[in-house]
């Protein structure tokens, strides 16, 4: 190897004027770990040796490639051909285009080839002097010669439309081209359209909003099929019609990213309050704004997420993170977010953060994480060295529950209680005292979302309706909701006289969002009858959301119209007149209230575990504790239904949800 040392040094020596003195070192640092593929990386440099910009370009691919790989081998090249073959067999003329059927072959597929089962092959000992001139020189086009990115220093550009692959396992090819054609001619004559306009003419932002309103409708958020999504190629990657944000998302950055848009990848790994994480697209915009928005869904002239807690956020690189690196040369056991190092951290672009110190350290640990809960587990979210007295972390989001653990080899471990940074910056520390117990009183095992919330307002202006014949046409209205509760609610009546027909009618964008209705009869006894109402459903897939749904003794299923019908309704024809005194109902819901009959154990948090506080049979809608510790993390369990839990404390006797 040491006649490739001076080969290399004098080739760095002949670029000392065109790249600075670090960067010399770093290049040539990693072409002498290039192995056999030496002469294909010198090949890229000395072809842009006059060009003083495209070689610094080469240089930015070059000196962060360690780490970059793609997936080869047999059975690498076996899944590709079958993933091809099921995508090509379908039919592109309509949005979810049976997306359940391509999904349940896909899935078929992936069982049978795990990624992990693939070999790969390091980019650095792989990649071909062809394929790096000719991404270089595809990018300088979109960037120099194109119309949307000119805008964008040489960092940027470094950032957004240089690199050849945006995550790791995709094979080498002309993704640009290929991505270009799954837009069609409108789209294009569009764009072009956009020269007549000051305003418009090399704007990324309205290029960038009308295309992703294109893949919108054409391959938009499938709302009923979802799921795990990967390929080995990146212009694979669009004719997947189901997935998640982070699929969307990528369909985006690459359709963006062919046409010059200079799009990034962010991502939250887990929310702070639910489960799950989420992936959206941001736009440098010709103005340097960043904008983000959802790929493939939501305009980028829409606030994306406004107003949601984040503890992390992240943004995909081609550029390895400084702090990644020394994090997985140092720890043994790292969870998997953070075995990637091709991560940055982007958390104050988006919010106002803070710094905290966590007193204490574990022996054997230079560095220690912040986990948050996904409803079931504990989930890291970010890493903090050691320091005198303990681990700091910096730039964490505020409203938020962490915990602070260690990675071992049996899991994460508390090195600490769970605390809680409020809105105004404070830490809390959630320490229970069995010296100071109080008694509670509960309502719920999971906070009631936005969307929840949402759906079960549409019922105010919602009218009970009683008529002797079956069309309504002359009624007695009975009662009109006027307001809701998140659980069962029940009105009495006192109509003029006994009906057989009993109905409740939607107000106008209601959709008929009722889970329950129930009749009573004045000596107590339920009164059950024939099912009429507004037939039809929102969904075209799922058809059960329609007036059976109301009176099917399930709070979990619901009547749900389209728009289109104003008014839908939904009741019962008794058979007889009857004297209905009452009436219960159930709006729309997640069914997580405290439902009579389940059985419920409550835990709460200690050193690092949940311990029992008993378990106990509800009788009503409200639950009981005697002698809970306070200042106490807790957490409800319906032992007999459901999966949705979040943790809460105490406060002035009301649950407040982490």
């Amino acid at each position: 190897m040491k006649h490739v040392f001076y080969k290399m040094l004098l080739t760095c020596v002949t670029f000392f004027f065109q790249c600075n003195v670090g960067d010399i070192i770093r290049v040539h640092k990693v072409i002498m770990n290039a192995g056999d593929n030496v002469g294909e990386l010198e090949t890229v440099l000395r072809h842009y040796k006059d060009e003083q910009l495209k070689f610094h370009a080469a240089c930015y691919l070059i000196k962060n490639m360690p780490g970059h790989f793609t997936y080869t081998g047999d059975r690498a090249r076996s899944f590709s051909q079958q993933l091809d073959s099921i995508l090509s067999s379908s039919v592109y003329n309509e949005p979810y285009y049976d997306s359940r059927t391509i999904k349940a072959k896909v899935d078929s597929l992936l069982l049978l080839y795990p990624f992990s089962s693939f070999e790969k092959i390091s980019d650095l000992k792989n990649v071909t002097a062809k394929f790096l001139i000719d991404n270089i020189d595809n990018a300088f086009d979109l960037w120099e010669n194109g119309r949307w990115a000119r805008h964008l220093d040489f960092d940027e550009f470094c950032e957004t439309l240089l690199p050849y692959t945006f995550y790791n396992g995709y094979s080498y090819e002309d993704w640009r081209s290929k991505a270009r054609t799954i837009l069609d001619d409108d789209v294009y004559e569009m764009l072009e359209s956009y020269r007549y306009s000051s305003d418009m003419d090399h704007s990324s932002f309205w290029a960038c909003k009308y295309v992703n309103g294109y893949l919108k409708n054409h391959y938009g958020m499938d709302d009923v099929t979802s799921g795990t999504v990967w390929a080995l190629s990146q212009s694979v990657l669009p004719r997947i019609p189901y997935g998640e944000c982070d699929h969307f998302a990528d369909v985006a950055l690459i359709v963006m990213r062919s046409l010059g848009i200079p799009v990034m990848e962010d991502f939250t790994p887990q929310w702070p309050f639910r489960s799950l994480g989420h992936t959206w697209d941001v736009l440098i915009s010709t103005n340097g704004q960043k904008i983000s928005f959802g790929g493939c869904n939501e305009d980028p002239d829409v606030l994306h997420k406004p107003d949601q807690r984040m503890a992390k956020v992240y943004r995909r690189t081609y550029a390895p993170d400084k702090q990644l690196i020394r994090l997985n040369k140092k720890e043994k056991n790292i969870p998997l977010l953070f075995t990637n190092i091709f991560l940055k951290d982007v958390t104050t672009e988006y919010m106002k953060t803070v710094d905290v110190k966590v007193r204490g350290w574990k022996p054997g640990h230079r560095y220690a994480y912040l986990a948050i809960f996904d409803d079931k587990e504990w989930k890291p979210i970010c890493f903090g060295h050691r320091t005198i007295g303990g681990y700091r972390f910096k730039n964490i989001g505020k409203d938020i529950l962490y915990l602070p653990v260690v990675s071992t080899e049996n899991g994460l471990q508390a090195i600490g209680d769970p605390f809680v940074i409020d809105i105004r910056g404070e830490m809390h520390i959630l320490s229970p005292s069995d010296n100071n117990c109080e008694d509670i009183v509960l309502t719920r095992k999971y906070f009631l979302s936005q969307r929840m919330h949402m759906y079960a307002s549409r019922v105010i202006g919602g009218r009970f309706e009683a008529s002797d014949d079956k069309d309504f046409q002359n009624c007695e209205l009975v009662h009109t909701v006027k307001g809701w509760r998140n659980t069962w609610d029940s009105v009495s009546v006192n109509p003029s006289k006994a009906y057989r027909y009993w109905r409740y009618v939607s107000p106008k964008d209601g959709l008929g969002n009722m889970a329950e209705i129930e009749f009573y009869r004045r000596n107590g006894k339920r009164v059950i009858g024939r099912v009429i109402g507004t037939d039809g459903s929102y969904s075209v897939y799922d058809t059960t959301t329609n007036k059976y749904a109301v009176f099917d003794s399930n709070p979990l299923t619901y009547y749900d119209m389209p728009r289109s019908v104003i008014h839908p309704w939904t009741g019962m024809d008794l058979g007889k007149p009857e004297d209905i005194s009452e009436i219960r109902f159930l709006p729309r819901n997640d069914d997580n209230n405290v439902r009579p009959g389940d059985e419920y154990e409550l835990v709460y948090w200690i050193k690092d575990g949940w311990r029992s506080l008993g378990r106990k049979i509800a009788e009503g809608n409200t639950l009981s504790f005697e002698n809970v510790p306070s200042n106490s993390l807790l957490l409800l369990h319906d032992l007999t239904r459901g999966k949705e839990e979040r943790p809460f404390t105490m406060e002035n006797m009301i649950q407040r949800w982490w």
